[in-house]
């Protein structure tokens, strides 16, 4: 049985070889291996976050205060 290998979309902001500054974004399984990624092309990252998808289907708890105003009549 083979396991899919889920890859996730990292935003990282650095500087090259060249000491110019770069930004971009990464696909990698994890954060330590776009860290990883990214130190093998020549890049000394600054910041390194998971890049959130906008239409991802995760549901987030809502605080008890918004629940009040979620009410329709």
């Amino acid at each position: 049985m083979s396991q899919a290998i889920k890859s996730r979309l990292f935003a990282f902001k650095g500087t090259n070889r060249n000491g110019d500054k770069v930004a971009g974004e990464i696909k990698s399984e994890d954060l330590v291996n776009a860290k990883r990624q990214l130190r093998k092309q020549g890049v000394i990252c600054t910041s390194v976050k998971k890049k959130v998808n906008p239409y991802s289907c995760e549901i987030k708890r809502l605080l008890p205060l918004t629940l009040p105003f979620l009410h329709v009549n």
